[in-house]
């Protein structure tokens, strides 16, 4: 590939995550997501008369992380190929106090009829190979793809892909 295409790619891959309509639509959807636990936090304390999640965040993956990422995978920095193998552009993260309220969050986060779950990692029952996360770190990681939201939350027509891919993980430290 021509180094002018290669720097083109790189900039087009730059504009996309600096948009503000893109960091608009991920806040959007971050919004959504956790508007989502919220909801499955207040059912479950109602259940079981305690919270389950303790705390909860959101962000969109920065320009420097995402060339990070794509370079670890030996891909170029290019915004299609972003779109198609970066899974966690835009991160909601649920911190439980207990493994079974993590797979709680998770059953009903599952349930959800506008998310599509791509791909989970269950880092509970497979921990990572590379022995990095700490043995009181549990983690259960969702790739969902959001649909049937409102338009202003979606991605597909600007950026050619089903919804906003996102990761939700829902972890607890003990």
């Amino acid at each position: 590939m021509k180094k002018k295409d290669k720097i083109r790619r790189k900039e087009n891959l730059q504009r996309m995550l600096t948009d503000s309509e893109f960091t608009v639509k991920g806040k959007c959807v971050i919004s959504l997501m956790l508007t989502k636990l919220d909801i499955i936090n207040t059912f479950l304390l109602m259940k079981y008369n305690r919270t389950i999640i303790q705390m909860k965040t959101g962000r969109v993956k920065g320009y420097d992380s995402v060339c990070k990422k794509l370079s670890k995978k030996g891909l170029e920095l290019d915004r299609e190929i972003a779109l198609e193998k970066i899974n966690d552009l835009i991160g909601v993260r649920a911190i439980c106090s207990y493994v079974d309220d993590i797979y709680r969050v998770a059953d009903l986060l599952e349930k959800q009829k506008d998310i599509r779950i791509v791909k989970v990692k269950d880092y509970i029952k497979q921990p990572k190979k590379s022995g990095s996360e700490s043995p009181y770190d549990f983690r259960r990681s969702y790739c969902f793809s959001t649909r049937n939201t409102v338009d202003s939350c979606r991605i597909a027509t600007s950026y050619s892909c089903d919804g906003l891919l996102g990761q939700f993980r829902s972890s607890t430290q003990i």
